[in-house]
């Protein structure tokens, strides 16, 4: 259940960080919406409206990127745009967008899983984290692995999370771009980390039997 508070802290929120600045949430965020009522009662109503879509006809709509998408097509984006009909659209562009990409994603980590699992049984090894300690003369397996693009960033990224990959500095240094762009990838591992640890579980169970992944 959405209220009128939390939906007029997260715009407030979503507005420092659209316009890049440090914002200050009120502690008292009913006698800020009273004094906004009493104000401007216009665009009191437009949040309440909103909130009652939220709430129903659109109980299926995410209020945060909804009010993302507002502020991606409007550069000052108020409480009088908060029904524009361009906003929904919007936002159904965009969530399409990153299913899409979803998608792509799950496929790039299932393939990866899948290398992982066959590098495992050649090399005759136990699981997953020995796959990731082994290391040849100068670096480790899976770093090279992943530099021959045989693993996705999101699942290195996970096994370095799990500290199953401990980089050297030279490692360090050939991963440099990746390394300075791991903020891009971080939100989608912690949202799917149930995803990466179900593909880990699946190898480590079907190391010595038949396909199962």
């Amino acid at each position: 259940m959405i209220t009128m508070e939390t939906l007029y802290l997260e715009y407030l929120k979503q507005k420092g960080i659209s316009n890049n600045r440090p914002y200050r949430l009120p502690k008292d965020p009913d006698l800020s919406l009273e004094k906004l009522r009493q104000s401007n009662q216009a665009n009191y109503d437009k949040i309440k409206t909103l909130v009652g879509y939220l709430n129903t006809k659109w109980n299926n709509i995410d209020p945060i990127k909804y009010l993302q998408a507002g502020f991606k097509l409007f550069p000052n984006f108020t409480y009088a745009n908060f029904l524009n009909d361009k906003i929904i659209k919007q936002y159904i562009h965009l969530d399409k967008i990153q299913k899409f990409q979803c998608e792509g994603n799950k496929r790039e980590i299932l393939k990866s899983f899948k290398f992982i699992k066959e590098a495992i049984k050649e090399r005759e090894l136990s699981s997953v984290m020995e796959y990731c300690k082994q290391k040849d003369e100068f670096s480790t397996s899976c770093a090279n692995d992943f530099i021959k693009g045989k693993i996705d960033p999101y699942s290195f990224l996970y096994l370095l999370v799990k500290k199953y990959v401990i980089l050297s500095k030279d490692e360090q240094e050939k991963l440099r771009d990746f390394l300075s762009n791991i903020s891009k990838y971080k939100v989608y591992v912690k949202d799917e980390w149930a995803l990466f640890m179900k593909m880990e579980s699946v190898v480590n169970s079907s190391i010595g039997k038949e396909d199962e992944i």
